[in-house]
């Protein structure tokens, strides 16, 4: 998979995915660095919230290869059987 293609799932995955007392935020770490680099968020007038991610950004960085790569291997190594219930098990 090529590499926005690869940024994007990541995104997707982590967006429907909760973190749970099983997947602590160690799990999640490098995602949430690569969030907090390139997520801005803000309120509107009205209450709402607007979100958005930098891809071109994410994608001239030198670190988010680094950071895939570590959250791909994170999220390997990590065990569904510890989720507890479909609640915590859907994203999977």
């Amino acid at each position: 998979m090529n590499k926005p293609g690869r940024l994007i799932c990541l995104i997707m995955l982590a967006a429907i995915m909760p973190l749970t007392a099983a997947a602590d935020e160690a799990t999640f770490d490098p995602f949430q660095r690569l969030l907090t680099q390139h997520l801005t968020e803000s309120t509107t007038a009205e209450g709402g919230l607007v979100s958005a991610f930098d891809y071109e950004a994410a994608l001239a960085s030198s670190q988010t290869d680094g950071l895939l790569a570590d959250q791909r291997d994170r999220l390997a190594d990590f065990d569904i059987r510890s989720l507890d219930g479909e609640s915590e098990s859907v994203a999977f």
